[in-house]
């Protein structure tokens, strides 16, 4: 299954469970891990280790994922956006998801996408509102209803969690894709009447 159908899946997946508590999400991802015998990227602790510190503080018997950055640079070195629109997706993905919990934000505006990019040690756009509205532009983010600022969405997470590199190596294949496809369209022939 390539890269890009396991976004889609995990963007339905998270579609379908956003809206349930914290407990009842543990549930249905320790139903699913069942199904597969225990084998689908979930770890079931055993029932007979309650006081086990991995456990989570609901006691859903689910271990936490490990928190991969802590803080904006390392995350964004871990991703390594190849332009200034896969690192605005990444810096909101960062402030919605990975950042600690006094820092994390339900949207971004300009002035948090400089002060990550500075963070960072990245050059910095010279317009960044600008940046955030081509990320919307290509679909990654939406509006969060104040003017300038902007969430991340379905398809900017299946980009930063499934699509980018991590290691350096590999190159996104969404956004190459889509401006390899647009390029194409422009150079065909156009059909005489």
């Amino acid at each position: 299954m390539s890269d890009e159908n396991i976004g889609t899946l995990v963007g339905k997946i998270y579609d379908l469970v956003k809206n349930l508590g914290q407990d009842d999400i543990a549930k249905v991802f320790a139903a699913v891990s069942a199904l597969f015998g225990g084998s689908a990227g979930v770890q079931i602790l055993p029932p007979e280790n309650p006081n086990d510190p991995a456990r989570s503080s609901q006691g859903s018997g689910i271990q936490a994922p490990k928190q991969r950055s802590n803080n904006i640079r390392s995350f964004i070195e871990e991703k390594n956006p190849k332009n200034d629109i896969q690192l605005a997706a990444t810096i909101a993905y960062y402030y919605t998801f990975e950042a600690p919990d006094d820092q994390k934000k339900d949207a971004i505006n300009s002035t948090d996408l400089t002060d990550a990019i500075r963070l960072a040690n990245r050059k910095r756009p010279p317009r960044p509102s600008q940046v955030l509205t081509n990320a919307k532009n290509m679909g990654l983010l939406d509006n969060a209803g104040d003017r300038g600022h902007f969430r991340i969405n379905s398809v900017g997470e299946n980009l930063v969690a499934m699509v980018l590199p991590g290691d350096g190596t590999g190159k996104s294949k969404a956004i190459k894709k889509r401006a390899t496809r647009m390029n194409s369209k422009s150079k065909r022939p156009r059909r005489r009447k």
